[in-house]
């Protein structure tokens, strides 16, 4: 079994608030774009017996001021973010991959 977790982030600028507010903050949206991939192969004879991927997207709207001492830092909120879009993403291909198996083996 060979399984290969890739991400991407991203970064646009927001302004945070309702828009019929007056105090509307400057801040961005992070996103993280995750892909597992998830695959079966037979060593011994070079083939693919199953493959799956599946993807996860998790979002966070940062302020661009700081709100506290004890929050999160910048780093480790991201990370968190990076972590649950990895988690659904694995969670996808693995329903999927164990379908697969389940076809191959089962039947």
């Amino acid at each position: 079994v060979l399984a290969l977790l890739s991400s991407q982030d991203a970064e646009e600028p927001t302004h945070l608030g309702q828009s019929y507010m007056m105090t509307q903050m400057p801040g961005v949206t992070f996103v993280n774009r995750a892909v597992m991939e998830i695959a079966l192969l037979d060593v011994k004879g070079g083939t693919l017996l199953a493959y799956a991927a599946g993807r996860g997207t998790e979002m966070l709207d940062e302020l661009d001021v700081p709100l506290g001492r004890d929050l999160p830092s910048k780093s480790d909120t991201r990370d968190i973010v990076r972590v649950n879009a990895g988690k659904h993403a694995l969670d996808r291909a693995t329903a999927d991959f164990t379908e697969q198996i389940d076809r191959i083996y089962v039947h």
